[in-house]
Formats: C-alpha cells, sequence, structure tokens
C-alpha cells in the first residue's frame, strides 16, 4: 500500500515542477486504483493542453515577427513618397516654380509640415520595430543641450498654431556638452515639447536642464557606459490637463497604449513617441 502512494507522491511532486511525462501504475482495484487512475487522466489531459498552448506560442511568436516585418516594410515604403512630396513642396516654397500667389504659399507649407509629420510617425515605427529587436545603435558624441533645445523650440513653433501658448527655454548657457545620440536625443525631446504643446491650450511649455548627483536607477540607462555623477535631467512641464494617474504611469510605456484611451480620440496619437 504505501509504495503506490510513494510513487504517486513523487510523480505528482515531478509534475508540479514542470515535468508532464508522468504516469503512475498500480494494480489495485481500490479507493488508491481509482486515485492513480483519476491522477493518470489529469496528467494526459495536461499534456495534451500544454502541447496545444506552446503550439499557439509558436504561432503567435511567428504571427508577431509578421506584425514587425509588415510594419518594417510599410514604413520603409512610405518614406520615399513623403521625403519627395516634401521636397517638393519646399522647393516650390523657395520659388522653384516661379512666383506664388497669395495662397500658394500657405497650402504648400501645410503640405509640408502634414509631411513632416507622417515621415516623423514613420519613423517612430521604425525604432519601435528596431527597440523590439533591440537592434537600435546609439551613435554618441558631445551634445550642446541649449543648443539643441534651440532647434527642437524653433521647430515646435508650427505646433503651436492659434493656442495662446509660449515656449520657454530655461536651459542655463555654461551646461557642459552632453555625451548623448544627438538624433535621439532630438528626437525624445521633439515628442516630449509636442506632446506638452498637444495637452496644453494656453499658457507655457518650459524646457530646463539641471546637473545631478545621482542618476536615477534605470534599465535602459545601465545597458550603455555613462559615468556617474556627470549626468543632466532635463525636465519639460507644461500648464496643459492634469498629469497622468500614478497607478497608469507603467502603462504608458508599453506598445501603442496612452494612459486614457478618451485622450487619443479627442486629441490623437499612436501611443509610440
Amino acid at each position: 500500500m504505501i509504495q503506490p502512494i510513494l510513487r504517486l507522491n513523487t510523480a505528482a511532486r515531478a509534475f508540479a515542477e514542470g515535468d508532464w511525462q508522468q504516469k503512475v501504475e498500480v494494480k489495485n482495484s481500490d479507493e488508491l486504483g481509482e486515485l492513480v487512475h483519476s491522477f493518470n487522466t489529469m496528467a494526459v489531459q495536461l499534456q495534451e493542453s500544454f502541447a496545444t498552448l506552446e503550439a499557439k506560442n509558436y504561432e503567435l511568436k511567428y504571427l508577431d515577427k509578421l506584425k514587425d516585418e509588415f510594419l518594417a516594410n510599410t514604413s520603409h515604403e512610405l518614406r520615399t513618397p513623403l521625403n519627395g512630396m516634401i521636397c517638393i513642396a519646399e522647393s516650390m516654397l523657395d520659388g522653384a516654380t516661379g512666383k506664388l500667389s497669395e495662397t500658394q504659399p500657405k497650402n504648400l507649407l501645410m503640405i509640408a509640415q502634414t509631411g513632416q509629420r507622417l515621415t516623423d510617425l514613420v519613423n517612430d515605427i521604425l525604432d519601435f520595430v528596431k527597440l523590439k529587436n533591440q537592434n537600435l545603435d546609439l551613435q554618441f558624441k558631445p551634445v550642446g543641450i541649449k543648443e539643441i533645445t534651440e532647434v527642437v523650440i524653433t521647430l515646435c513653433q508650427s505646433l503651436i498654431g492659434r493656442k495662446n501658448l509660449k515656449l520657454i527655454n530655461s536651459t542655463p548657457d555654461d551646461l557642459p556638452p552632453a555625451h548623448a545620440d544627438e538624433n535621439r536625443l532630438h528626437q525624445i525631446l521633439y515628442n516630449l515639447i509636442g506632446n506638452g504643446i498637444k495637452f496644453t491650450e494656453s499658457g507655457i511649455v518650459k524646457i530646463y536642464t539641471a546637473i545631478i548627483d545621482k542618476p536615477p536607477k534605470s534599465q535602459l540607462i545601465s545597458q550603455y557606459p555613462i559615468r556617474e555623477n556627470q549626468q543632466l535631467a532635463i525636465t519639460i512641464s507644461d500648464t496643459g490637463i492634469g498629469g497622468i494617474a500614478e497607478d497608469k504611469l507603467d502603462r504608458i510605456f508599453e506598445s501603442f497604449e496612452q494612459a486614457d484611451g478618451s485622450t487619443a480620440r479627442e486629441y490623437g496619437g499612436t501611443g509610440l513617441g
């Protein structure tokens, strides 16, 4: 009687540890035999369920890979006509086709700006695929924070439109150059300042940079060689609608996610920036 119970206990432990190939043999036809039979039936059912889940998981990974390839390929295909459209519109603004009428410059500028926004979206999608596949390369070099924030603010002026909104660059002039990827830093600042403009109807969007003694712990930061006690913290604040609820802070870093779906319908956005 003891031996079958011990075998059943050993099989149950192995099963709990993930070894699905378990089966107990017993010759008794009493209650113990019924218990072993029930265990064997459950083991077979779980093995079949595990095999089905494994196959579904493989299929989902394959479909996810196809989706990434589709996004990357489609984005690459969109870049060429978008760049062509922007170049033609800008060349016409510069007078390549002769003198323009009173309304043409405004329309051409709208075409160029819309094309640029679409290009930024395409670039965000391409970066999303690169980040997901962990093949996004950073090109580090000394970067002047004051200068790059001025450039981004100039580019973001067109996003203000008719809003009673002012962009303020409070970055000190005497900051040392930052060891950073200039293009990525430009992209991050543009996304954050653009986000502040999008959700602020009136008031200010302010950019401030300061040297911090102890850099925050971050999984992304830990991947790259950064010297301790020599980091810059860039803060972007605005007078727009209320901030993000604390229980949703982690969610905004998920792909295509936003803290509040209603804001996406009202203000637009993909959740990629």
